[in-house]
């Protein structure tokens, strides 16, 4: 069977660059008034996607297991900032908990990913490690920054029902469980959306990216089948220790909600 390799040139980079005219001149054309934040989504897509691919060549080039492992953890400290501030924790103290969260539970399982399920020989390498904690951290960011938001939005409007448990004898475990089994449920819910739809479209994102690059399609399938269970296994884990680590925050020591203290 014949292969052939991607060859990008200048000229065709250019000509890829002229697809955006097609949305930006159908915006005009209609008049909608989204320039101000399709030049942000641009400006921070640009700015993202710069120092991810930066980072990367970095690392490929050093070959350095050090500094691959710092850029995983530089990558996990901006998806816990992001985290953060798009779950209306309101308190950047919550980045140290949520960071720690996710660097604990994502290295040791991508680790797991790499070397036992990819069968990599050399699991910190950073042409695959980089990659796997990339998509890790943005699948996760997304389905725990809602699942940090029910769980403290929940502590903030239905503190009665905390205060009410306590008050009959519950434990701070028993009265924050139906909480915590709420988060959780926020936490799960996107990857389990990603294996209803995983054969529809473009929902299988990684298979087709790696077919596009030349892999059997068996293996593939079975990548992308097998990333969704890290994703998942990451996000209810890391959201676990999250919410441990951040008991401080959230509580005082006579158990009294003060997230907005």
């Amino acid at each position: 069977m014949m292969t052939t390799t991607i060859n990008m040139t200048f000229g065709s980079v250019v000509l890829g660059l002229l697809l955006f005219v097609i949305p930006i001149y159908t915006l005009y054309l209609l008049q909608v008034d989204v320039w101000r934040k399709a030049l942000k989504a641009v400006a921070r897509m640009v700015v993202a996607l710069g120092a991810a691919a930066l980072l990367t060549q970095a690392a490929l080039w050093l070959s350095n297991i050090a500094f691959t492992l710092l850029c995983a953890i530089i990558m996990v400290a901006v998806t816990a900032a992001a985290m953060v501030a798009r779950s209306r924790i309101r308190h950047p103290r919550f980045v140290v908990p949520v960071a720690l969260g996710l660097l604990l539970t994502a290295v040791p399982l991508g680790l797991y990913f790499v070397f036992l399920v990819l069968g990599v020989g050399t699991p910190l390498d950073a042409r695959y490690f980089l990659p796997t904690m990339g998509l890790v951290a943005g699948a996760v960011s997304d389905a725990n920054t809602k699942a940090l938001g029910a769980y403290y939005d929940g502590l903030r409007h239905h503190a009665r029902l905390y205060f009410y448990l306590i008050g009959n004898g519950a434990t701070r475990a028993e009265a924050i469980g139906y909480f915590t089994r709420r988060s959780l449920k926020r936490a799960v819910m996107p990857g389990l959306t990603r294996m209803g739809i995983l054969a529809i479209g473009t929902a299988p994102v990684t298979m087709w990216v790696m077919v596009f690059c030349g892999l059997p399609v068996a293996t593939a399938l079975l990548a992308q089948l097998l990333l969704v269970g890290l994703t998942v296994a990451v996000s209810v884990l890391s959201l676990i220790l999250t919410l441990v680590l951040a008991r401080r925050y959230a509580f005082d020591q006579y158990d009294n909600i003060q997230i907005d203290a």
